[in-house]
């Protein structure tokens, strides 16, 4: 049995109690304060729970026959992420924090620093999602939480679910490929919806079906954010969230972020089919994105085009 007291000596802490006795875990906060264990859960036989040490503020902490660590220092510096709303999904943590960039998201975490990781940037900013209610049903993970739709449109506080059921999350949404006829040689990729305003405009001409991707969030995929250029307006570049950081930062005079695009397998992954990114050298800040096929067309035929790696990796 796990459970919190204090002692009057070293303030609130963790302490345990056995067949073995009744003792103190650790005094993660030396000194009569204490570091006041909260939100305690087990997974397994090991115990997760939140505390401040007084140097970090409140983070994540575990305790299992190995010892008693803190998980990751979430948010760097004595604030601390603030961990809330610990939730076992088929065994694996969920909970909220603060990481000083995002605002509060939703995080997971196997017990390992490398381990605990956000599961999405819901909502760009430091605001955050902030999401709440975390509730497992079906080893599934329902809660809710303040996204904007996939347009950026606000549409408040509205109930959200994430698989965790040990399979791959279903690439199911078909993206089709339009190219130019503006500017030939530069590409946008349009899921149906989208795609039926297209079809109308006669600057376009439609491809075909591109790549399969899905249309929400789940834990073995990233999210791809689309750019229009300013530049050469009419043609896009589809980015994750690290390089999407970048753009913001450092080209936010040369694309508009229009939203999430889709989410998809990440390169090198392995659970789906790469897709390459070329840059049209003709047109430079445009890009084409292509299967091992077309790719392999592409480099040995079109000088053209630049090879800049693996985008992501989706259905087909």
């Amino acid at each position: 049995l796990y459970f919190t007291a204090d002692d009057g000596i070293d303030g609130r802490e963790l302490w345990i109690s056995d067949n073995l006795g009744t003792d103190q875990v650790l005094d993660i906060r030396p000194g009569g304060l204490g570091s006041n264990p909260d939100n305690l859960t087990n997974i397994g036989g090991t115990l997760y729970f939140t505390a401040d040490d007084g140097i970090d503020g409140r983070e994540l902490w575990i305790s299992d026959n190995l010892g008693t660590d803190q998980v990751l220092d979430i948010r760097p510096g004595g604030l601390g992420s603030n961990p809330d709303n610990l939730t076992n999904v088929g065994g694996t943590l969920y909970f909220t924090a603060d990481d000083g960039i995002n605002g509060r998201e939703l995080w997971k975490s196997d017990g390992t620093a490398a381990g605990t990781v956000l599961v999405d940037d819901f909502r760009l900013g430091a605001l955050g999602s902030d999401p709440r209610d975390l509730s497992v049903l079906n080893n599934t993970l329902y809660f809710t939480a303040d996204i904007p739709d996939r347009n950026g449109d606000e549409i408040g506080r509205e109930l959200w679910s994430l698989e965790e059921n040990g399979g791959l999350t279903p690439l199911n949404t078909q993206i089709n490929r339009f190219q130019s006829l503006i500017i030939p040689g530069t590409y946008l990729y349009a899921g149906e919806a989208e795609s039926v305003s297209i079809r109308n405009n006669p600057n376009f001409v439609e491809e075909g079906p591109a790549f399969m991707v899905a249309d929400r969030s789940g834990t073995d995929l990233i999210r791809i954010n689309r750019f229009q250029s300013t530049i050469t307006p009419g043609t896009y570049l589809y980015a994750g969230e690290a390089e999407s950081q970048s753009i913001r930062l450092n080209f936010f005079d040369s694309f508009i972020e229009e939203g999430i695009a889709f989410y998809v397998y990440g390169a090198g992954s392995g659970l789906g089919t790469p897709f390459d990114r070329f840059q049209n050298l003709d047109r430079l800040g445009t890009y084409l994105y292509a299967g091992p096929q077309e790719s392999a067309n592409i480099i040995n035929n079109f000088p053209g085009f630049l090879l800049e790696g693996t985008a992501f990796e989706v259905g087909v």
